[in-house]
């Protein structure tokens, strides 16, 4: 469980602008705003507004924005009825690459879960980061999977449970088309039950991911490939094998993962261009736990060169359940634009 958390656990932040709204905020002196990072209270919580200013802070001011002229990842979410963003950060890495993360409480008792939340990722990926990495950027000569952007979220609502919706974005260079874009996603999903949380008696029921690609604004989505395919049932290592590319490029992302004692569903349709996956808790152990999934998918879309554009929506679902025929889904939504 611990492991499968920390695999959730992405990115950011150092130090940055923010105006004065919050109750914890790491702020610089210095004119670049190379990073922000905010946490809040319930009652004073973090606007839609706020987190956009805040982002375009750095990504007009920070030094990174100009060594990486690929298109930057401006990821917003649909904050549910009720909830309140009470954590946020957002940096450039060192090769100019937006990582962000939201933190979405649905009530007073789960703000210091996600606080908790927020610090770990603030710790490993700031505190702790270390500088360097490969260069990055979107005219490479080779075909190559380029990063465009790694978000991380978490939604909580006692006595429920949680879902965690993250993701890390890619473009394909040189990918063969002088007239389409090619990029994937993969997607880390995972719910915690309130059994494990609260001490309630809400466990894990079913979790459900989907890829909209058909919900962008570029022109001609084409889902491509995505995984797993099929369904799959039992504890056991999952393998993820995605391509893409035209003209004779086929370049593949592949990644692992351990499925818990669940059953997985591929609902995945060309026909919509939405890549979709169902997975249904079967044993006691896997409802009373944290569990989840890492699917991906790939698809096509109109090339541009200037403009925001949405690429797709990215939704995370988790239903929950209390023994008494009564069941109740957190939703998380991200909705994903590209700034070229």
């Amino acid at each position: 469980m611990r492991a499968f958390s920390m695999l959730l656990a992405v990115l950011l932040v150092s130090v940055g602008f923010v105006p004065a709204v919050s109750a914890t905020s790491v702020n610089a002196e210095n004119s670049d705003v190379s990073s922000v990072y905010r946490v809040t209270d319930f009652s004073n919580p973090i606007t839609l507004s706020d987190l956009k200013e805040m982002r375009a802070s750095v990504i007009n001011n920070s030094p990174q924005r100009a060594e990486n002229d690929a298109p930057h990842v401006l990821a917003d979410l649909d904050v549910p009825e009720g909830a309140a963003i009470v954590a946020y950060g957002f940096t450039l890495d060192a090769c100019g690459v937006p990582v962000q993360y939201v933190g979405l409480a649905g009530d007073e008792k789960s703000v210091s879960i996600i606080q908790k939340k927020a610090q770990e990722w603030y710790d490993v990926n700031i505190v702790n980061s270390q500088p360097g990495g490969t260069e990055q950027t979107g005219t490479l000569a080779l075909s190559e999977w380029v990063p465009l952007g790694r978000n991380t979220a978490d939604y909580y609502l006692s006595p429920y449970g949680g879902v965690t919706n993250n993701y890390e974005l890619w473009q394909l260079s040189s990918d063969g088309d002088n007239t389409r874009d090619w990029f994937a996603i993969k997607h880390i999903f995972a719910m915690e039950p309130g059994c494990q949380v609260y001490n309630s008696s809400w466990t894990n029921k079913k979790g459900t991911m989907l890829h909209d690609w058909a919900a962008g604004t570029f022109g001609s989505p084409e889902l491509y490939e995505w995984g797993p395919l099929g369904t799959i049932s039992g504890t056991q290592t999952i393998d993820v094998s995605i391509t893409g590319g035209t003209g004779g490029v086929s370049t593949t992302l592949s990644w692992s993962y351990t499925q818990p004692e669940v059953t997985t569903y591929d609902r995945s349709s060309t026909a919509t261009e939405k890549a979709k996956w169902e997975m249904n808790f079967n044993s006691d152990a896997s409802k009373r736990s944290t569990g989840g999934m890492i699917p991906g998918s790939t698809a096509s879309v109109v090339q541009h060169s200037s403009g925001t554009y949405r690429i797709l929506n990215l939704q995370a679902d988790g239903q929950f359940y209390n023994g008494l025929l009564t069941y109740h889904t957190l939703s998380h939504v991200w909705n994903i634009d590209l700034l070229y």
